[in-house]
């Protein structure tokens, strides 16, 4: 059906928010099909790129993780003063490969690295990744957190059972 698809509709025929919502399919040819027509389309600005964020969320893996990593680069391209809350949805995502890419911008661009915003979700984060990457600049990032938030993100370092040695050290 995919391919009949292809043959007899063109993708400019859709808007960017329905090529979203095919790559959003739990179906992998049609996530696969929905991305790629979503990849044609011109980013211009804020409306956009909030359209594309549910790609982060796409039910198929294969889908999710080269759309995660192409909307991390238009994220790093984009001066727009909403970004850091936009890394923040991927750093909140229940998937591990989004919440990677949130990690690897606050590397990669000064304006994540640095703000306060994704650093506060750092600590309210459920995800151990998360917390443990925190964790090992907190000697750095310390004085802007409240006393009780530093208690916290001790608290569920230490009596993390799966994972976390190398935090728990550092705690």
């Amino acid at each position: 059906i995919v391919q009949l698809v292809k043959k007899y509709v063109t993708p400019d025929r859709l808007k960017l928010n329905q090529c979203v919502e095919l790559a959003c399919s739990t179906i992998a040819p049609v996530a696969s099909l929905g991305f790629e027509w979503a990849k044609t389309r011109p980013v211009q600005g804020d409306a956009d790129l909030d359209a594309l964020l549910p790609l982060t969320q796409a039910g198929v893996k294969t889908v999710r993780q080269p759309a995660t990593e192409w909307l991390a680069g238009l994220m790093l391209l984009n001066e727009s003063p909403r970004m850091p809350e936009r890394v923040r949805e991927l750093l909140d995502s229940a998937f591990d490969d989004v919440r990677s890419q949130a990690l690897t911008l606050m590397q990669k661009d000064k304006r994540f690295g640095e703000s306060q915003l994704l650093w506060a979700a750092m600590a309210e984060s459920p995800w151990s990744e998360v917390r443990e990457a925190m964790v090992a600049q907190l000697s750095e990032r310390q004085a802007i957190y409240a006393p009780e938030t530093l208690r916290a993100v001790w608290a569920t370092s230490l009596l993390a059972i799966h994972r976390g040695g190398r935090a728990k050290r550092a705690v």
